[in-house]
């Protein structure tokens, strides 16, 4: 017999004091994105010369350590007992390592070789994620738990990626107007990276720091582990999210739109400094405009998930993009673009890019909301809270196919045979155009079938009423 889904208990609203300090701790995983996602594949292979089937494959292997330790970590959390709660003592204990790691990832010391080099790259990829990894999955994991309001799990997910999406775009634009300009050879100078890595380890620091701080006074209010942890219980939790059909769609379709955005990223600074040929100035008008986009995808997310429903929602935004985003590749192909230099050039641009990142940031926002309402579809069915694992194995997932988009990015300019340290207009136009014919039709494959299976997901408003009705009526007196 079904529930009815007006027997829904409700959940106490979060003041927005905390919905602040827990979304600002994101502002570490932005000033990391930016490092990682905008600088580091150009800065290794246009700046310190290491070869792109080098750079792709140190990217490849990071992200595999990464994502191997991403679930582990998850089912630690969530089985670990302390005074500081399942979560809060890893929290603290990743401040540190990250702040120094991020540091000297764009630090290396002077005159290594390519072994030592790509070697010194790799360690300390990896250090950055390994230590990220112990706050952001276990600081992720609170997130189900603070409300079981639909709604405002948007919310509280938005406010996280306001911080996240803005603190990486926010470094990116500092980049270009204050540390490029410093330098004559701009993007070009190892010295400038140094000033990057630097901020970002700054802000990483406090802002892991924040979040835990202002959150640790909801310790005694958050779940006891049910059990403790052990290698089979690893296992186990695996299994048990994997036999979630709702979780399991997401999972597939975040790997398949993973892989794109990994090799989008691979050839983003690459196309704006080659293809559309855009100088210091234009990167910085083109970070300003897409600055714009996160809280436009904040605020649209929530009302278009209540207007919609989260599903239906989705499915839109994904559907746009796929539409949407190649087409001013396809419009340069056809000569219906402005030449390079021209001004409307950078506004078409900057206008498609901004537009594109809301639809892509809000599609985030509730497919991040989504995977935590799939939290409590699984207690339902197995009496369990694996917020940590649930949380982990969608990173782990899009983690592992994201660095292999990298890496089959990182293969694809060595294989156009692309010259490092060009300056924009020498380049062949051949090998120019290789890089949107690489980028284009690439992403609409991979996000067509991110597409199908989101399609499948099944979890509805109505349902997850029942799926709440239901659980409070199991729950003792």
């Amino acid at each position: 017999m079904s529930v009815r889904a007006d027997e829904a208990p409700s959940s106490p609203s979060v003041p927005l004091a905390t919905k602040f300090l827990y979304g600002f701790g994101s502002l570490a995983v932005g000033a990391k994105n930016a490092v990682f996602d905008i600088f580091l594949l150009y800065y290794e292979t246009n700046v310190l010369g290491l070869p792109g089937a080098l750079a792709g494959l140190s990217v490849f292997l990071t992200m595999c350590v990464d994502a191997a330790t991403d679930p582990l970590m998850g089912s630690v959390s969530d089985h670990f007992k302390s005074r500081f709660g399942r979560r809060h003592l890893f929290m603290y204990a990743a401040a540190l390592p990250v702040a120094l790691s991020l540091y000297g990832l764009l630090n290396p010391p002077a005159g290594l070789g390519t072994p030592a080099l790509f070697a010194w790259l790799t360690g300390l990829s990896i250090l950055v994620r390994l230590s990220l990894t112990l706050y952001q999955v276990p600081s992720d994991a609170l997130a189900p738990e603070l409300t079981h309001d639909y709604d405002e799990r948007t919310t509280i997910t938005g406010i996280r990626s306001l911080f996240e999406f803005g603190g990486t775009l926010g470094l990116a634009l500092v980049a270009w107007t204050v540390f490029f300009p410093r330098f004559e050879d701009g993007r070009n100078d190892p010295d400038a990276y140094v000033s990057i890595a630097l901020t970002a380890a700054i802000l990483a620091f406090v802002a892991i720091l924040v979040c835990t701080v202002g959150t640790h006074s909801l310790i005694p209010g958050l779940r006891q582990p049910q059990a403790s942890f052990s290698s089979r219980r690893l296992f186990d939790d695996l299994r048990n999210a994997w036999q979630s059909y709702s979780y399991r769609l997401i999972l597939i379709a975040t790997m398949f739109g993973a892989i794109g955005l990994g090799f989008d990223e691979a050839f983003r600074l690459y196309m704006t400094t080659y293809f559309w040929e855009f100088d210091d100035s234009d990167q910085a008008t083109l970070m300003a405009m897409v600055v714009l986009a996160v809280p436009v995808a904040v605020l649209g997310a929530r009302q278009l998930s209540l207007f919609f429903d989260k599903r239906r929602a989705a499915l839109g935004l994904m559907t746009f993009a796929i539409a949407f985003g190649p087409l001013p590749i396809f419009a340069r192909f056809l000569d219906l673009l402005p030449a390079n230099g021209q001004p409307w050039l950078l506004a078409i641009v900057s206008g498609h890019a901004a537009i594109s990142l809301a639809s892509f940031l809000g599609l985030m926002i509730l497919l991040r909301s989504m995977i935590q309402d799939s939290v409590d579809e699984n207690e339902l069915r197995t009496g369990e809270r694996q917020e940590g694992v649930f949380i982990a194995a969608v990173a782990f997932a899009g983690k592992a196919v994201s660095g292999f988009g990298n890496l089959l990015g990182g293969i694809a300019l060595q294989l156009i045979a692309f010259p490092a340290r060009a300056e924009p207009g020498t380049v062949a136009q051949d090998k120019v155009d290789l890089l949107g014919w690489a980028v284009g039709p690439g992403l609409i494959v991979l996000n067509v079938m991110a597409l199908f299976f989101l399609w499948r997901y099944p979890l509805t408003r109505e349902r997850y009423r029942e799926i709440l009705a239901e659980l409070a009526r199991r729950s003792p007196p």
